[in-house]
């Protein structure tokens, strides 16, 4: 997530032991990790409220619905013909009106 690495990791350490001090460290570790889990819970909640606010699972399972047709083999869709221009000269020369009749 935040693609520290291993000597990044025990930078991170090092200071901290300076800063705060072999006999405190324990106690600002548990901190800093009730903080973090704290954190992440409320956001878990909020994105929780959030999806069932929106009713994003409705929404999803409809979406789904709707697509198992799409995506079915047995169900083709017929092309209608109706709109088809034939492409034939004697067909074209009925659709177009003639210069003599006019």
């Amino acid at each position: 997530m935040f693609d520290i690495g291993f000597w990044e990791l025990g930078l991170i350490a090092l200071l901290s032991l300076v800063i705060v001090g072999p006999q405190r460290l324990p106690d600002a570790i548990r901190t800093t990790l009730s903080w973090w889990r704290k954190a992440k819970q409320t956001a878990s909640d909020v994105g929780n409220k959030l999806e069932s606010e929106l009713g994003l699972e409705e929404l999803n399972s409809e979406v789904q619905q709707l697509k198992q047709p799409l995506h079915s083999p047995k169900v083709r869709p017929r092309a209608s013909r109706s709109h088809l221009v034939s492409t034939e000269p004697q067909h074209n020369a009925q659709v177009q009106p003639s210069k003599e009749s006019t």
